[in-house]
């Protein structure tokens, strides 16, 4: 009985001896960022009406959010706001595809370099979009949804504030991709789909 008591112990003090690592891994100064950041937000939030589901407090989840994506952090911040959504799920599906197409929007602005303001709104539009088909698995691979926030507008549609998380490292890699497939000129290519698509 003894030797099962002195195993719980034991684990005990080494999860909190674990959980005190993890928080202290953060500089100060991130930390201190974060929770005045979260205490802003959460504020904000609730004084908006915007309602959030989880098993942690609003200012808490924030804090965490903020923590990731500090300089401190490997991610990036990615929030979007859908409105007019029928549901939440749709809202936090349109806020995902919104996200994706900056991405892609990102990586051929990246590929095309002071090219990409030689072509028509049309031609970088479609150059988008078929950076972001290729890049799908790849795209959403960066992108991980942390928290949402919604509202109900007075027609029964919902408004969704999303907070996602953009892997840092996984986008770097992603643009290196996307540079070594379409990097100098070769980003032509997919300009002149479109332009073999209106028969030019």
């Amino acid at each position: 009985m003894k030797k099962i008591l002195s195993f719980v112990v034991a684990a005990v003090v080494a999860a909190i001896g674990f959980n005190t690592t993890a928080q202290l891994s953060y500089d100060p100064i991130c930390q201190k960022y974060a929770k005045s950041a979260a205490k802003r937000m959460a504020k904000e939030m609730k004084k908006g009406k915007w309602e959030f589901s989880g098993t942690m407090t609003m200012e808490d989840k924030l804090m965490q959010y903020y923590l990731k994506t500090s300089e401190c952090g490997l991610y990036e911040d990615g929030a979007k706001t859908t409105s007019r959504a029928k549901t939440v799920t749709t809202g936090e599906n349109a806020a995902m595809m919104a996200l994706s197409a900056e991405i892609a929007q990102e990586m051929f602005q990246q590929v095309a370099g002071a090219g990409a303001t030689q072509i028509s709104t049309e031609e970088a539009e479609f150059a988008e979009n078929k950076m972001k088909t290729l890049y799908q698995g790849d795209i959403a691979a960066c992108i991980e949804r942390d928290m949402s926030f919604y509202r109900k507008n007075l027609n029964g549609t919902y408004e969704v504030r999303v907070l996602f998380l953009i892997n840092k490292a996984r986008k770097e890699q992603l643009v290196n991709k996307a540079l070594r497939d379409f990097g100098g000129d070769r980003w032509r290519d997919i300009i002149k789909d479109v332009d073999d698509a209106h028969g030019k």
